[in-house]
């Protein structure tokens, strides 16, 4: 992930070089090509091999990423312009909305919202016909079988109360669809796989 950042940097500073000097269309202007082409070539390269950065990539092509593209290079090409002022408010635009995408940032807000949440004492709970479990919680593994994700605390308590006796039945949910996941996965069967 992290080379194709930087060949990702290294397209967007060479790409903002050469529009600052276009007018000039000097020998070197001509000879920086080289740079944005051959750094989008070994980005290919690398993307090819790596299933984190061909999803990092599709989430660049969607509107948000693309917007967040554009913000990155009105920013390079004001400082390449040594435009500060318009430099320094693109640079607090571009960081809020880097903020306010970012899943780390995002999972950790979840988590202090999470936290003051008591959690129950299952053997002082009555006993269910039936525990509905909503669909996720799992991830897959490296080897393709089924895994407890961070959200995975619903699938391990439904396991719990099952233990404990104070579930009849489990019940799972949820069929991924292929326009949402890509690979349509089955979460109920993945949850299934795990209780067993």
């Amino acid at each position: 992930m992290l080379p194709a950042l930087a060949f990702l940097v290294v397209i967007a500073a060479s790409l903002a070089w050469l529009w600052s000097g276009r007018l000039l269309k000097d020998r070197l202007w001509w000879w920086a090509w080289i740079v944005p082409v051959a750094a989008t070539a070994a980005l290919v390269a690398v993307v090819l091999q790596d299933k984190a950065v061909q999803k990092c990539i599709g989430l660049l092509l969607m509107p948000a990423g693309l917007c967040w593209i554009a913000l990155g290079a009105l920013l390079t090409t004001a400082l390449a312009g040594a435009r500060w002022r318009s430099a320094a408010a693109l640079a607090g635009v571009f960081a809020l909305y880097t903020a306010a995408g970012n899943g780390w940032i995002g999972s950790a807000l979840v988590r202090s919202l999470e936290a003051g949440i008591a959690q129950p004492q299952l053997d002082a709970l009555e006993r269910f016909d039936a525990v509905y479990v909503l669909g996720g919680g799992t991830s897959l593994a490296p080897s393709g079988a089924p895994q407890l994700s961070d959200a995975g605390d619903r699938v391990v308590v439904a396991a719990r109360l099952y233990a404990l006796g104070k579930a009849e039945v489990l019940v799972a949910s949820a069929r991924a669809t292929p326009e949402r996941d890509g690979d349509g996965r089955d979460f109920a069967a993945e949850t299934a796989t795990l209780w067993q």
